[in-house]
């Protein structure tokens, strides 16, 4: 239930940045549900290790890249 109401709201996120010509137009469901799973992915393999991890930069910038987001905005 919680992964389909962040890909919802991830969608509408994505359809607004394309409407506002920030990135390029794409398919805002394929996207989104993709970067739902990147961010489970990432955020939850640090917890397992135990390890103190700063995943976030890299993962903005992982998602901005995903997204067609050039280099010189992240």
């Amino acid at each position: 239930v919680f992964r389909r109401k962040f890909t919802a709201a991830f969608a509408d996120a994505i359809v607004a940045g394309i409407a506002a010509g920030e990135i390029p137009d794409q398919d805002a469901a394929i996207s989104a549900a993709g970067l739902v799973g990147a961010v489970g992915e990432v955020l939850v393999g640090p917890l397992s290790s135990h390890e103190s991890v700063d995943v976030v930069p890299g993962l903005v910038a992982y998602s901005l890249r995903a997204l067609g987001v050039r280099d010189e905005h992240t």
